[in-house]
């Protein structure tokens, strides 16, 4: 068949099927594009030459008849879906040089059994691997750092599996329904097991949680070998962490090794009645007691620092909680479907004077008790008519999702004594404004949204704000000006990389980043003209870096943005520094006063 490749340039568009089932790539191609060979059933072998760097998305997705692939070495980047549901491919061999498998690469490759992966591999996507049945020999790259979400979900060829040393994290459901998984030899360096990882792995128990390992996520291990045959009555991994109870018990006495409970370690545990959790547990996890419907008492230490969301949701029975009074974290819903709800007849529910569980009222201005530290994970979510919120001075954490859906919420001050505010804290209030008084907190992800207008205050008085450009990230430009109000050093501003942040906060430290200023003034000048910031504007004119010609530009700036007193006050800088005409006397053709 004629013009079977159809090429531009370097890059292989399409194959057209002769009918062969074996093919060679031309010599000079450097990318196979997207569903270059998809759906391409009679493909039984493929060589790919020396020069190509990339195979796109779903190039060979539905190859069913392909039992052979020759990679290249060079080749640098697999795809997502590159080769997902090559049904009949039983061997690959990944080339060093390698650097990235895309998500479900080799997804529903029911017949690979054997994959060789080099150390340059940096990133093998989530579910690559997944549904790959009969695969049972695979090593894990040396350089990864994190094992992704359903990588080798459902591959019951596999027994045993290494970690290796530079992995810190199993993501959630990683081996997920390995039934075959037998060995897990995991890194002294791993910190976190996600929930599910090994969830249906029921062959699991040759496997040791390192000390590293300070977290796992909910049913991690459930219905494995290691919990169903444990011959315990409670299984404690890693570092102290209580993974689960048996559900027959009705007293739990929980041991002095312990340090964290895990999430849902005693879900639906419904024999339980009593707990007693020993001083030195510093975390109750997420939905950790959830739906003991017999559970009456439970004695909490004063060395727990957090109680996850949810912890006793459906406890039923459960009368009476005494908090501790260290608390630093308390989730949402912590006392939802228990008896405790009934203590509460009024729109608010504060525990030990202090922390501040739920709010339900229809105010449009909250005033939080002065007592009040502690605001718990969601407390005032969907509060649709929270207009305005007056926080106290003891306050220490503000919980995720605390105001989240507060819609109407335009207001809220944040008192120096804040130590935290929590990810989502405000998401969806576009038009608050921010009172932000403390300058060394943790702050979450997505805390504020884009619209948000912070004024960052300095000894109790307004010192600059700013309109947020975007979401708070941890890792974007809203996170840098803060890192920089924080500790206001040479190198933290020029971490600042938008410039509206970057002239509001240097005008503010003007004596020590007098100079940016110098450099900056018309560009300043003119952002606080279209932003019709006459504060701004003042400050910057006082200044006096504004030279005759910039100041003229800035005018007829001015009168562009239609801003006619704030171009009579440049007009007036203008006569004033320069000897210019008077205002009185000026005469613009587009604007007259």
């Amino acid at each position: 068949m004629e013009n079977k490749f159809e090429l531009e340039n370097d890059i292989l568009l399409k194959y057209n099927s002769d009918g062969s089932g074996e093919v060679l790539v031309p010599q000079g191609v450097t990318v196979i594009s997207e569903y270059a060979f998809a759906g391409c059933e009679e493909l039984r072998r493929i060589v790919i030459p020396l020069g190509v760097k990339e195979i796109g998305q779903k190039a060979f997705w539905g190859c069913s008849e392909l039992r052979e692939i020759i990679l290249p070495e060079g080749l640098e980047i697999i795809g997502r879906f590159a080769f997902w549901e090559c049904g009949s491919l039983t061997v690959v061999r990944i080339p060093d040089g390698v650097k990235s498998i895309g998500n479900s690469a080799f997804r529903g490759c029911d017949m690979l059994s054997s994959v060789v992966l080099p150390d340059s591999v940096e990133n093998i996507g989530e579910s690559c691997f997944s549904d790959c049945v009969s695969l049972s020999d695979i090593n894990i790259p040396g350089n990864l750092r994190i094992i992704k979400k359903r990588v080798f979900s459902d591959c019951q060829g596999l027994e045993a599996i290494v970690i290796p040393d530079t992995a810190d994290t199993l993501d959630d459901y990683a081996f997920e329904c390995c039934g075959n998984l037998k060995k897990v030899i995991l890194s002294d360096g791993l910190k976190t097991i996600g929930k599910h990882c090994f969830s249906g792995c029921s062959s699991l128990k040759d496997i040791v949680v390192p000390k590293s390992v300070s977290y796992i996520g909910s049913s991690a291990f459930y219905k494995t070998a290691l919990i169903d045959d444990s011959d315990t009555q409670f299984v404690i991994l890693g570092d102290g962490i209580l993974v689960s109870c048996k559900n027959t018990c009705e007293k739990a006495v929980i041991p002095s090794q312990t340090r964290s409970i895990g999430e849902r370690a005693f879900a639906y545990c419904e024999e339980l009645k009593s707990v007693i959790v020993p001083e030195g547990v510093t975390e109750i996890g997420d939905y950790a007691f959830e739906h003991c419907t017999k559970l009456e008492s439970i004695t909490l230490p004063k060395s727990l620092a957090r109680l996850g969301s949810r912890a006793f949701v459906d406890c039923t029975a459960l009368s009476e909680v005494c908090l501790p009074d260290d608390l630093n974290r308390i989730g949402s819903d912590i006392f939802y479907g228990t008896r405790l709800l009934d203590e509460f007849t009024d729109d608010l529910m504060i525990r030990n004077g202090k922390y501040l569980i739920s709010f339900t009222g229809s105010t449009d201005t909250f005033t939080a008790p002065e007592e009040c530290e502690i605001i718990a994970d969601s407390a005032f979510t969907g509060s649709n008519d929270l207009k305005s919120v007056i926080l106290g001075s003891n306050v220490r954490v503000i919980g995720d999702k605390a105001f989240k859906w507060c819609g109407e919420l335009n207001e809220i001050n944040i008192p120096r004594s804040v130590e935290y505010i929590g990810r989502e804290a405000f998401e969806s209030s576009e038009n608050i404004r921010v009172s932000f008084s403390c300058h060394s907190c943790k702050i979450g992800e997505n805390a504020f949204p884009k619209g948000a207008v912070i004024v960052f205050c300095f000894d109790d008085t307004e010192g600059f704000s700013v309109k947020l450009k975007t979401d708070f990230v941890s890792s974007g430009p809203e996170a840098a000006l803060f890192r920089f109000v924080c500790e206001p050093s040479r190198e933290n501003f020029e971490e600042i990389k938008i410039f509206e942040y970057k002239a509001s906060a240097a005008l503010y430290f003007s004596d020590i980043f007098y100079e940016y200023l110098r450099e900056n003034i018309k560009q300043a000048v003119c952002f606080a003209v279209e932003n019709d910031d006459r504060n701004m504007l003042d400050r910057l004119l006082l200044l006096g870096y504004l030279s005759e010609k910039d100041a003229e530009s800035c005018v007829l700036f001015a009168v562009d943005q239609k801003k006619p007193e704030l171009q009579v006050r440049l007009m007036r800088y203008k006569q004033e520094k320069y000897g210019s005409k008077a205002v009185g006397d000026v005469i613009d053709s587009r604007f007259s006063l």
